[in-house]
């Protein structure tokens, strides 16, 4: 994993904002996660095709913690949603939102 990585969201996986939160549903087993307010600030860059670099500035730029300890934030919450088959990482900016959804 590295912070050039873009995501695709699976085609499992639904979410949705409510007033400052995220929610995300994982419509293949039934359940959600809801990340704290720093993994919002993840996920919302993510969704709108910036890479890991991008979101990272976007965390910066809303907290104030050492950068290195954002770094690790970030790439931890990427892992975390790797590892609930959430998203899968990729090299490239997907094309259009329509293809970082479009994930079996």
């Amino acid at each position: 994993m590295n912070l050039n990585n873009y995501v695709k969201i699976k085609s499992h996986v639904e979410w949705k904002q409510v007033d400052k939160e995220i929610i995300i549903f994982d419509t293949k087993n039934t359940s959600f996660y809801k990340p704290n307010e720093t993994g919002a600030l993840i996920w919302w860059s993510l969704v709108k095709g910036n890479n890991l670099l991008a979101a990272l500035k976007s965390v910066q730029n809303s907290c104030e913690a050492d950068s290195a300890e954002l770094q690790k934030d970030v790439i931890d919450f990427l892992n975390e949603l790797v590892a609930k088959d959430l998203v899968q990482p990729i090299a490239k900016k997907p094309s259009s939102v329509k293809e970082q959804i479009n994930l079996s």
